[in-house]
């Protein structure tokens, strides 16, 4: 199971958005023109997020963001982008 998989439960719905990694290998949001990576986060109940998973791809992302919420359905709750 992945690292993230109990961690579900303190979360209340997905978010997904494009990163782009600068020069010193941070990583920010950032346009999805600029995106190098896109990432799947847990939205955290408590406030906040969890970043689950990075893809190649919006349309990775978004398919790994469906198949969560088809399994659990209550991350419908909040967030966005999933």
């Amino acid at each position: 199971m992945p690292w993230w998989f109990d961690r579900l439960l303190e979360c209340d719905g997905l978010e997904i958005h494009p990163v782009q990694e600068r020069a010193d290998r941070s990583c920010e949001p950032c346009t999805p023109e600029e995106a190098d990576f896109w990432s799947v986060y847990g939205h955290l109940r408590e406030g906040g997020v969890l970043c689950l998973e990075d893809f190649t791809t919006e349309a990775k992302a978004r398919a790994f963001a469906e198949t969560l919420l088809s399994a659990w359905p209550w991350l419908h709750a909040h967030g966005r982008g999933g």
